[in-house]
């Protein structure tokens, strides 16, 4: 089976680093209450994407809801960004999404902390279409080729996807 990271469009100056998180939310899931409201602070106007990946992830309601079409189980909590300056507000979620392990045992090069590739266990994986990874203090959110396709139908804007190796319990590596 093939996988996907997705990641946030850092070629937009969208609305991520500009967020003031309270550190209940900061914490994780378990700590968010149910409605959160955080606020944007910029000097300048801010593009809303439908992913803001760091610190927190969180999703907008359209992502949301397709990950909902695929894993219909999946808990979230409202987190509404106030921006003040544009006098807007954005509803997104914050995502409680099974960890996966990753393995490094064949990543050749690690540059500035982080590897260039990364590796799953399938095995591990089981029928999950949507979960994350934490290697080296990051976390990404990672999807199946179906749900990343339908990302892809949908448009969504300021996504980005990027191929992620597996290895199966069966096999020493598959190819990306």
């Amino acid at each position: 089976m093939e996988y996907f990271i997705i990641e946030q469009d850092r070629r937009l100056d969208s609305i991520g680093g500009s967020i003031s998180f309270s550190e209940r939310i900061l914490q994780g899931f378990e700590y968010a209450e149910k409605h959160e409201v955080v606020y944007a602070e910029s000097d300048k106007a801010l593009e809303y994407t439908c992913i803001i990946d760091r610190p927190i992830l969180l999703v907008s309601d359209e992502l949301r809801n397709i990950f909902k079409e695929f894993e219909p189980e999946l808990e979230h909590k409202a987190v509404v960004v106030m921006d003040l300056a544009q006098h807007i507000q954005f509803p997104y979620s914050m995502m409680n999404l099974t960890e996966v392990s990753c393995s490094n045992k064949q990543l050749p090069y690690i540059s500035k902390g982080q590897s260039d590739e990364l590796v799953i266990d399938e095995s591990q994986v089981n029928s999950l279409r949507i979960f994350r990874i934490t290697y080296y203090k990051s976390s990404y959110l990672v999807v199946r080729l179906d749900v990343a396709e339908r990302l892809l139908r949908k448009g969504m804007y300021g996504l980005k996807l990027r191929r992620i190796q597996t290895m199966g319990c069966d096999q020493s590596e598959s190819t990306t």
